[in-house]
């Protein structure tokens, strides 16, 4: 994948092991960028193939999310991901994903994301204590500090929903699998924990 090896790091998760895909994104990385991929995405669009390309979609923000299509396993169409921030009726500004629309509205994903290395250093990446949310985590935090976030207005990825032994099918249907007052929790939870650079190694307890 060419995307120009001196200012991007492609980032990949292995589909069996949760605390890999907590993995900080800019560690041993002396890159201005850094993207972030998964194993169950498909790129539709074409690549970051040159450095001045990437920094002119970048411009004055600091981070780039892609429209994603997600299907099922067998390819079938199921909607969007990140097209939110182009409905009038969330956005104050075409395509900026602000803090106060995250509130609103949770169907985001960080996955094909090109962001600034400077800003993970100052704001930190996915915080490992945090199950189900890490990325709505993640997106309000970087919001919340004025991190500017853009998607891009064309098909970037197409996603398979729920693949079997991933980190969110494992969370619904394996060995993780959580119960409806803690899904709620870790929702709830991100709504408080945005506020906090570092992972405070928040946990879940179970009430009778």
């Amino acid at each position: 994948m060419n995307i120009g090896e001196r200012e991007f790091k492609v980032i990949r998760e292995p589909s069996d092991s949760l605390k890999l895909h907590y993995e900080k994104m800019y560690e041993r990385n002396q890159n201005k960028f850094i993207r972030r991929s998964k194993l169950d995405m498909s790129h539709l669009g074409e690549e970051f193939s040159h450095d001045d390309k990437v920094l002119k979609l970048v411009g004055s923000v600091d981070a780039l999310l892609m429209l994603v299509v997600d299907v099922n396993d067998k390819s079938v169409f199921a909607g969007f991901t990140n097209e939110a921030t182009f409905a009038a009726n969330f956005a104050q500004e075409m395509g900026i994903l602000t803090n106060e629309m995250l509130h609103n509205y949770q169907n985001f994903q960080s996955s094909g994301i090109v962001i600034k290395k400077s800003i993970l250093e100052s704001f930190g990446g996915f915080k490992e204590s945090m199950k189900l949310t890490f990325v709505y985590e993640f997106l309000l935090r970087m919001t919340y500090n004025s991190v500017k976030i853009m998607t891009i207005p064309k098909i970037g990825y197409k996603h398979m929903n729920m693949r079997p032994e991933s980190i969110f099918w494992d969370l619904r249907f394996g060995d993780g699998k959580l119960s409806e007052n803690e899904i709620k929790f870790w929702i709830s939870t991100a709504k408080k924990e945005y506020f906090f650079v570092d992972d405070r190694n928040i946990k879940y307890t179970e009430t009778v």
